[in-house]
């Protein structure tokens, strides 16, 4: 049986998941599972069984020691302390035996549902965040850590949409423009592109190059249900293996249970820096926001399948 990632190599790795039921499984080879991420994720389950099992960790505050440990990874570029205290704040993990006994006399009063809430709540707040951009869970791909983003790239689903079909192409140069204006400068982009990034099929989302997107640090796929976008990073093509190999953070965006927080007007009030960056396209100006951001992080847990951008307080 061949790899369904690269298509070439036998299959020595599979990994099954199950999420609210849902059981799926990957099949690999050896150099994907790697590259993929998911013999961290094995490594890293592994070890916390372990301490589960040999000591009392779990009540103290050495659970999390080493899970967010730095090491070599495929998409270290960039990464700053590891969720240094992304759990800090999560009593219902660190609290002792007898208040963890209190806790669950407190949670048989109240439904599953505000369960979830509260536990959503204690992980939020833990990241000290003032403002929220996104907040997703089963759609991000990438190492555990936190980026700093200085440039925030959007790109208005509805206009883009109603662009004419033969005018897409210029979107995606305008995507390249930006993308070059920032090349050596330091800063870390982030795109927020509606549909499938680097399709073929301007009516799918915009079809840019990995050229156009190469000095991007994280790119998200928007979803837009009234003009029919919808995120599809395809594993095994050559835009997956090309963000991989460039270690760019990926999310997407869907618009369901997957998407718990999702704010586009975050930045309104800041000013577009798109007229100065490409002012021969100035007819796109209200569709593309360049925005150049302070304190705005994202946070990506590969184990959970997590991740969250917004602004440190």
């Amino acid at each position: 049986m061949k790899c369904e990632n690269c298509g070439k190599n036998e299959v020595t790795f599979v990994y099954q998941s199950n999420i609210n039921g849902q059981v799926t499984e990957k099949h690999l080879c050896a150099e994907c599972a790697e590259k993929l991420g998911y013999t961290q994720k094995i490594a890293a389950h592994s070890q916390r069984m372990m301490q589960n099992f040999f000591g009392n960790s779990i009540f103290g505050n050495s659970f999390f020691d080493d899970f967010f440990s730095p090491v070599p990874s495929l998409m270290g570029r960039m990464l700053e302390d590891p969720f240094d205290d992304f759990f800090a704040d999560m009593p219902a993990l660190c609290a002792a035996p007898a208040q963890q006994q209190e806790q669950k006399k407190t949670d048989e009063l109240v439904g599953k549902e505000e369960q979830s809430r509260f536990a959503y709540m204690r992980k939020l707040n833990a990241l000290k965040l003032e403002q929220v951009f996104f907040d997703i869970s089963d759609a991000v791909m990438g190492p555990s850590g936190k980026r700093r983003m200085d440039v925030v790239v959007q790109i208005d689903p509805a206009r883009y949409d109603s662009y004419p079909f033969n005018l897409k192409y210029g979107v995606a140069k305008a995507i390249e423009a930006i993308n070059d204006a920032y090349r050596g400068s330091g800063k870390n982009l982030l795109l927020m592109t509606p549909g499938r990034v680097g399709t073929s099929s301007p009516e799918l989302g915009v079809p840019v190059s990995f050229r156009g997107i190469s000095n991007f640090s994280a790119v998200c796929e928007v979803s837009d249900r009234r003009a029919g976008f919808m995120p599809e990073l395809s594993y095994g093509s050559h835009m997956f293996q090309d963000l991989v190999e460039a270690k760019i953070l990926y999310g997407a965006i869907y618009g369901d249970q997957r998407t718990h927080v999702w704010n586009p007007e975050l930045f309104k009030a800041q000013r577009n820096l798109f007229p100065e960056i490409c002012p021969g396209q100035m007819e796109l100006m209200d569709m593309i926001q360049v925005y150049e951001v302070e304190n705005l992080y994202f946070w990506l847990d590969a184990i959970s399948n997590r991740g969250v951008c917004g602004c440190e307080k």
